[in-house]
């Protein structure tokens, strides 16, 4: 189980035609931070659903400095870490999966969003199911 937020206007919520806007984060165990954005404002009125996946990720007791140092010296870690990552892009496509599956988002109409790291996670989404998504911010 992924946690994640969905929010639309209760205005589109019956309409068919319902592109959506998948949030991501994904680093250093931070949560998504889900303040508004009036920018946002305006994708909700034209019948967009925003969701927010809050995926696992590294945690925020590897500093940078830290991870480096790991990598440097264990080729083990290294693995960890990866598969750590790799969880992140798998939790973003359960997510994006979980709304196109649910009628949640119509399938052909679904863009990913991600700043820092949650841009690496999108890209990477995005690399693994081409089809699932249309576009990425």
């Amino acid at each position: 189980m992924v946690p994640l937020t969905v929010v639309y206007s209760r205005a589109q919520r019956e309409g068919n035609r319902k592109p959506g806007l998948l949030h991501a984060h994904g680093a250093y165990g931070e949560m998504l931070d889900k303040r508004w954005l009036s920018e946002l404002k305006s994708l909700l009125g034209r019948g967009w659903v925003l969701a927010y996946a809050d995926v696992r990720s590294v945690p925020s007791s590897l500093s940078l400095k830290k991870m480096i140092c790991i990598l440097q010296r264990w080729r083990w870690k290294r693995k960890e870490v990866a598969q750590r990552n790799y969880n992140s892009v798998k939790d973003y496509i359960h997510c994006a999966k979980f709304l196109v599956e649910n009628n949640i988002v119509q399938e052909n109409k679904l863009a990913g969003r991600g700043y820092s790291a949650g841009g690496l996670v999108v890209t990477s989404a995005i690399n693994h199911c081409p089809d699932l998504f249309q576009s990425a911010v």
